[in-house]
């Protein structure tokens, strides 16, 4: 029962606040229920804010164009949603980084990520042959129009993007996070690291993560480790953008609080259940529910706990300099005349007791000394006895921590303990708190001042004091900060003792990284409490920056940007295609383009000599092609052999890429027809081997060989293929001539399978392959026969070739309609004409044209009239026809009803009567309509056949179809021209109704 119980509670937690806490605490239960809480109320909070601000509905769900994005600077993905910002969508507008506050704009840095790429290993597929390979290319590739070779034929293609298969789908664990103003964005999340803080990509704004991703406070769990700034700079080169999420340096040494305190006090918690809320009161009692559950003395060991975690005691090393005090325990081993182990703990007074000895007093005594002491004393009393002392047991010393510290209280620490240790148990500052002028104040009133960055910078331990009993360690506000983003080691703000200058400010942050301009550096000021300015600060190199930044004071609040260098690459020339080592090369002076050929290695066999290309960027920023005569230039030929200028790059081309591909065809009985280039001495056999042989139903003694001749003319040739296989004597195998097309005949009988389908009243209904001769009867016997149950007269044989030719028909008529429906409608613009005959011609045009509209729509049945009968009648009749490929035959069951359309009050399937006429079911159904063409009645009996004349003479049969068209009173050419539409409309459709009426 509890076990399900605790169920419920989850399920109702997962359901109301997500699983995101679940997964996020694995912990006490109670603190869970707490937690949840506070999310629920953070959510409220939330939608508060949002409907504060009058965002829509669409911007609170977070509805609209989710679109991906990737920041060039730290490689993260995140979501935005660009449909409720318009600027964003059209890429108008900057968009941030969630991760590090890179801003960029996503469609221009999505173009120069793509130039930027490498060549890398692709799949690609072949569009001769569908079959699949890899290739290596780049986006240079796709400008250029490179063309590849594919493998498997030898033919070249021009690359197509739309070839390449598409990557993967983004990776599971979006988190969905709203921001201050509202809007609505989603970050990748998983479980390695822990990220407390992001930014709003609309805005910069900082927003302290909650469990669940949504909220403040707290924590979430990330998913890949970010490269480092260094590694960013190698793998994906310099970025031009400065991330401005800084941090404050040194906080993150100092752990987060992972311990919170619950409430114990049950009166406490009744007095405060009065005005909460019904989400609230649902927690509590899950929280009551879960603490009976778990442990019934839970409340019970806060104190025991936190005591184990956070006041360690024990037996620790300690040195020689150690000021022994009450409490600490001594271990004295004495051997000798006498073998003993003595614990001894100094009492509150100072003092150990030594058998027959006395007291000691060691309170203030070094540790070094005491060993000296205890003998002395002992050898008053003992002689030849050896002594030794270890120390045992240390005493605790109780501290206070005060200030902007996380958890400020009292602490029972080891007597060992120094002021960091003290911080460290309290979590360190808050970000508030100084790091820079924390105070030790010892119990006689003397204080000392600690400042962390010595050892956070340093590791200097100097001010790391070893704390006393009563000593009280305050932590005052923070001071004066100073932020310094961009190309330096350490980005992040600093704390300053005093004024400092850029010098410092540099120093402090590790100096200036390999990728930082100098030559642009900005200080952003808060002036009076005003304006934010901006201040532009210019070095010329290292040496000028360490004279000049010394006399550039900073003041509180000075964020200083140190920007990258420009990202182009610079002095390096290139060349690709047709060498041994194509790629980047170092541009020198008087470099010419024999020289890049030669470091390329040369130029590979099959090498275009005619022509190379140069690309060069000329002063205005465009691009020219220089064409270059590839022999001349390996000559040193002056005039061909130019100067190379900085981006020069240098296209060999291939013969293959120029010289248009000679090519000969083989189709008919082989396993791989097609194209297929025509190399030196090329015969008939070779073309054969290349398709992959003959198949086994090839006509070889005759096949033909199509060929043009130097005169203009064509010749056939007949060919006998056997004797070229099997290389008999006289053979007459012979070298093929560009555009030769040989064809090989396959047998006649065995080009394709017959298939037939039976389905309906056949004893073995099913698929049949039928042979060139067999005729309908034939496997209708194969397939048993009829059954007791086959209506013959509503057979409905359906055949492939007779559809196409039914929808080929029906595509020239609805051309044709199209046409002359244009040549209404201008003609009626034309015309001047009173405005009801306007509107009436163009109500008559619009019906016409929604009439064709329907026709689209429509599928023939592809039926052919065929009158069956017992097997012994119908073989050898006019209805025993050939098959063909495709063919069906359904024998339905006999019908219960026939059925009425058209222009009557009720159109319906209405039961048979046998004898009845056509009267008969027209009243049945209500009569016919004031539109109905009466005189034009006609039925479409059960086999297909149509009968208009005399119709409502007729008796009715089994699944007959009676039709009631429509009357038109139009007599113009465009009231003739709707009821032929309509008439071929109720021809196609009323067919496709009476086979669906048989089924």
């Amino acid at each position: 029962m509890k076990k399900i119980s605790i169920l419920i509670i989850a399920v109702f937690l997962v359901e109301l606040i997500g699983t995101d806490i679940l997964l996020a605490q694995q912990q006490d239960p109670l603190l869970l229920i707490e937690e949840a809480k506070e999310v629920l109320g953070r959510k409220k909070a939330e939608v508060d804010t949002l409907k504060q601000y009058g965002k829509s509905e669409d911007a609170m769900l977070g509805k609209g164009d989710w679109t991906a994005f990737s920041c060039p600077s730290c490689n993260q993905t995140f979501q935005v949603n660009v449909g409720i910002d318009t600027e964003l969508e059209k890429g108008l507008k900057k968009i941030i980084c969630p991760y590090d506050g890179t801003e960029f704009f996503p469609r221009q840095e999505a173009i120069r990520e793509a130039l930027e790429q490498p060549s890398k290993p692709i799949t690609i597929k072949s569009p001769f042959t569908g079959r699949e390979f890899k290739t290596t290319t780049s986006i240079n590739d796709v400008i250029y129009g490179d063309a590849i070779v594919d493998p498997f034929t030898g033919k070249t293609f021009r690359f197509r993007p739309e070839e390449i298969k598409p990557k993967a789908g983004l990776a599971k664990g979006w988190q969905s996070v709203i921001g201050p103003d509202g809007r609505m964005f989603k970050v990748r999340v998983g479980t390695e690291d822990k990220l407390e803080e992001i930014i709003s990509p609309y805005d910069g704004s900082v927003i302290q993560l909650g469990f669940g991703g949504i909220g403040y406070g707290g924590a979430m769990p990330f998913g890949q480790k970010k490269p480092s700034s260094i590694e960013k700079m190698f793998s994906r080169g310099i970025r031009p953008h400065v991330s401005r999420a800084i941090r404050q340096f040194g906080y993150d040494i100092f752990p987060e609080p992972t311990i919170r305190r619950v409430m114990q006090d049950a009166g406490k918690r009744d007095r405060m259940d009065a005005g909460r809320s019904y989400e609230n009161k649902l927690f509590d009692d899950a929280r009551t529910s879960i603490t009976e559950m778990i442990s019934p003395s839970i409340n019970t060991r806060s104190a025991a706990f936190e005591k184990a975690m956070f006041y360690p005691t024990g037996n620790v090393p300690v040195g020689s300099d150690y000021i022994l005090g009450p409490d600490d325990t001594l271990i004295i081993n004495i051997w000798g005349a006498m073998q003993q182990t003595l614990p001894v703990t100094i009492d509150r007074e100072g003092k150990i007791m030594l058998p027959k000895v006395g007291p000691l007093y060691l309170w203030g005594t070094k540790f070094g000394d005491a060993e000296n002491l205890i003998r002395e004393k002992l050898e008053e009393s003992y002689t030849n006895i050896n002594v030794s002392v270890t120390m045992g047991q240390l005493r605790t010393i109780r501290v206070f921590v005060l200030g902007q510290v996380k958890r400020p209280g009292a602490y029972i620490l080891s007597s060992q303990a120094t002021a960091f240790h003290a911080l460290y148990e309290a979590n360190g500052p808050t970000k508030l708190g100084t790091l820079r002028k924390i105070k030790l104040i010892r119990e006689d009133k003397t204080e000392e001042t600690i400042d962390l960055y010595k050892l956070l910078l340093n590791g200097d331990k100097s001010q790391d004091y070893r704390l006393s009993a009563n000593d009280t360690i305050f932590v005052p506000s923070i001071g004066d900060v100073i932020g310094v983003a961009g190309n330096v080691k350490r980005p992040a703000i600093y704390e300053t003792l005093s004024q400092v200058s850029l010098l410092d400010l540099l120093n402090i942050a590790g100096g200036v990284g390999s990728a930082g301009y100098l030559q642009r550096m900005q200080v952003e000021r808060i002036e009076r409490h005003q304006k934010r300015i901006v201040l532009d600060l210019e070095f010329k190199d290292t040496e000028n920056l360490e004279v000049k930044a010394k006399d550039t004071k900073l003041q509180d609040g000075d964020l200083v940007i140190i920007y990258p260098v420009s990202a182009v690459r610079r002095n390096y020339v290139s060349i690709n295609g047709n060498v041994y080592h194509s790629g980047d090369y170092q541009l020198k002076v008087g470099m010419t383009v024999k020289d890049i050929v030669d470091k390329a290695g040369g130029v590979l066999p099959d090498t275009y000599m005619t022509r190379a290309d140069l690309v060069r960027i000329d002063k205005g920023g465009g691009r020219k092609v220089i064409s270059i005569d590839l022999n001349e230039v390996l000559k040193a030929d002056k005039k061909e052999n130019i100067l190379l200028e900085e981006w020069d790059q240098l296209r060999i081309y291939t013969n293959s890429e120029v010289i248009p591909m000679r090519v000969v065809e083989i189709e008919g009985a082989v396993n791989k027809p097609g194209r297929y280039e025509l190399t030196n001495d090329m015969m008939v056999s070779d073309l054969i081997f290349r398709a992959g042989g003959t198949k086994e139903t090839a006509v070889l003694e005759n096949a033909e060989l199509f060929r043009i001749i130097p005169e203009g003319t064509s010749t056939v040739m007949n060919i006998d293929l056997f004797k070229i296989i099997h290389r008999k004597m006289g053979s007459a195998d012979f070298i093929l001539q560009e555009g030769d097309h040989l064809y090989v005949r396959e047998k006649a009988a065995s080009t394709q399978k017959t298939i037939i389908t039976l389905s309906g009243e056949v004893r073995y209904p099913g698929e049949y392959v039928a042979q060139r001769d067999d005729k309908l009867s034939s496997i209708i016997e194969r397939a048993g026969g009829f059954t007791k149950k086959a209506f013959l007269h509503g057979a409905v044989f359906k055949r492939q070739s007779l559809k196409k030719i039914q929808q080929d028909m029906l595509k020239r008529h609805l051309e044709s309609e199209r046409n002359a429906l244009l040549q209404e409608q201008s003609s009626l613009a034309g015309i001047s004409s009173s405005s009801a005959q306007s509107d009436a011609r163009m109500e008559l045009l619009r019906f016409r044209e929604k009439m064709l509209e329907s026709l689209d729509n429509i599928e023939v049945p592809g039926r052919m009239i065929i009158k069956l009968d017992e097997l012994e009648f119908f073989k050898g009749s006019e209805y025993d026809i050939f098959l063909e490929n495709g063919d069906s035959l359904y024998i339905p069951t006999a019908p219960s009803s026939a059925q009425v359309v058209g222009n009557v009050y009720t159109p319906t399937a209405i039961t048979f009567k046998e004898g009845a006429g056509v009267d008969y079911y027209l009243s049945k159904a209500g009569g016919v309509t004031k539109s109905a063409d009466v005189k034009k009645i006609y039925v479409i009996r059960a086999n297909g056949e149509t009968v208009s004349k005399f119709a409502r003479a007729l008796k009715v049969g089994r699944g007959d179809t009676i039709v009631v068209p429509e009357a038109f009173k139009y007599k113009t050419p465009t009231g003739l021209i709707v009821r032929d539409t309509v008439g071929v409309l109720y021809q196609i459709t009323l067919g496709a109704i009476a086979v669906a009426a048989l089924d």
